[in-house]
């Protein structure tokens, strides 16, 4: 396949797609991205207090297991879209993994 024959520009960090029919068909909602938690174990915050492992606030890390769905998935789209490789790679395997387990890879 050349890079002129996929529809969507891959440069940009994240590139989110339209569910799959089979999954579209299940819910007319697009899928959350929900994890159980993206911290990797680095947990020193910069003078903003923000984590520099997981780039999630000092208030966001505290209030994680009670913030809506919603909100989770919110935090990890900007996650994803601003934090190095390791967080990066924990968070899609977490999703690859919970995706085979439902059923939907």
């Amino acid at each position: 396949m050349q890079s002129n024959d996929f529809p969507i520009d891959c440069t940009s960090p994240i590139v989110l797609l339209s569910p799959p029919p089979a999954l579209a068909a299940v819910s007319s909602k697009p899928p959350i991205l929900l994890t159980k938690n993206p911290c990797i174990g680095v947990c020193k915050d910069d003078k903003r207090e923000i984590c520099k492992g997981c780039g999630r606030t000092r208030d966001e890390i505290g209030r994680w297991k009670s913030l809506s769905p919603e909100a989770r998935h919110d935090i990890n789209l900007r996650v994803l879209a601003t934090q190095g490789k390791e967080v990066r790679k924990r968070l899609l395997r977490e999703i690859a993994e919970q995706a085979e387990k439902d059923g939907l890879a």
